[in-house]
């Protein structure tokens, strides 16, 4: 029935050597893999795996009802080289990533290498993890954001926004907070809701995006439009 843990020993799909562009799943419902109650990492992105693989539609820690949790025993997709997405914001491309990892060093994606960057990761239902929704460079807690970015790493340590208040209005929520990155640039944050506030931190349901430009000083202030509340869901 899809609920039952029939994991491999080590990792669900690994993606290692040729040329890449690979597709794990697809927009399609059919398309989906459940890759979940594996002993290892739900999907390995190895460093020899060529580029562009691409992450759709998955179901990685739970089981084929999309919610039981049914996790693998460390990451949920871990990606130790450059240009690959996982996930995205159109139809059919998020996946679940839930309920991965055994202790507060594993959870939902990892960026591993140093050198490694252009990895994609957005839209996606990230939850139920001790460990952190994303982690970019060593595994466990990531450094704090860094005047204008400066610091290397997996996809550059990339500073994240600070969110100053949220407010609702009936059925939407508003988000106003500030970045700092590289000076006049451009940069694309992606806003996420949670039933519950988490520590880890992570984002269950996708709420919008906003674009927005840096100054001189790599700072830029934020007002989100108005994002429609989603309906509760247990955690």
């Amino acid at each position: 029935n899809g609920l039952a843990d029939l994991g491999n020993g080590a990792a669900g799909i690994q993606v290692s050597g040729g040329a890449g562009l690979n597709t794990i799943g697809g927009t399609a419902g059919g398309a989906r893999n459940v890759i979940s109650g594996n002993d290892s990492t739900g999907i390995l992105i190895d460093s020899d795996s060529g580029g562009g693989t691409v992450v759709f539609g998955n179901y990685v820690g739970v089981g084929a009802d999309g919610t039981t949790a049914l996790g693998n025993s460390a990451w949920g997709v871990e990606v130790r080289n450059s240009n690959h997405t996982i996930g995205g914001i159109g139809a059919g491309e998020a996946n679940v990533i839930a309920y991965n990892g055994t202790g507060p060093s594993q959870g939902g994606v990892w960026v591993r290498n140093l050198a490694t960057t252009s990895v994609t990761v957005r839209g996606n239902s990230i939850y139920g993890h001790t460990g952190l929704g994303i982690d970019l460079n060593t595994a466990g807690p990531d450094a704090a954001p860094d005047n204008l970015d400066t610091d290397g790493g997996a996809n550059n340590r990339q500073n994240w926004p600070v969110i100053t208040s949220a407010g609702t209005n009936g059925a939407t929520i508003t988000i106003s907070g500030t970045f700092n990155s590289r000076a006049s640039s451009t940069y694309v944050l992606d806003f996420y809701s949670n039933p519950a506030a988490d520590a880890s931190p992570e984002g269950r349901t996708y709420l919008g995006s906003l674009t927005v430009f840096t100054d001189a000083a790599g700072d830029a202030a934020f007002t989100t439009p108005a994002f429609a509340v989603p309906v509760a869901v247990g955690d």
